[in-house]
């Protein structure tokens, strides 16, 4: 699929769920993430887990940019689809 923004800018968040799963490949990037807890004693401590961070394309007005075909499924390209701010090419 390939779409482009009229007008300004439009930034598309990759979804994990649909991208990702459709492809077969994960686009996410890792971000460790710090949370404040407390341990068995009672006393502040740190812990570091994970999280998955959704991948994005920026596309530029009336620059074409490729994207997966799931990208269409998502509920925002959709909306912004017809409303005219992206065209599909």
């Amino acid at each position: 699929m390939t779409l482009k923004a009229v007008g300004r800018p439009f930034v598309l968040d990759l979804t994990h769920n649909v991208v990702c799963a459709s492809t077969g490949r994960c686009a996410c990037t890792q971000k460790e993430i710090a949370r404040r807890t407390r341990d068995e004693s009672g006393r502040p401590s740190v812990r570091y887990e994970y999280a998955l961070v959704p991948s994005s394309v920026t596309l530029l007005a009336g620059m074409p940019q490729d994207v997966p075909d799931a990208v269409g499924t998502i509920p925002r390209v959709q909306r912004a689809l017809k409303a005219g701010r992206i065209v599909a090419c």
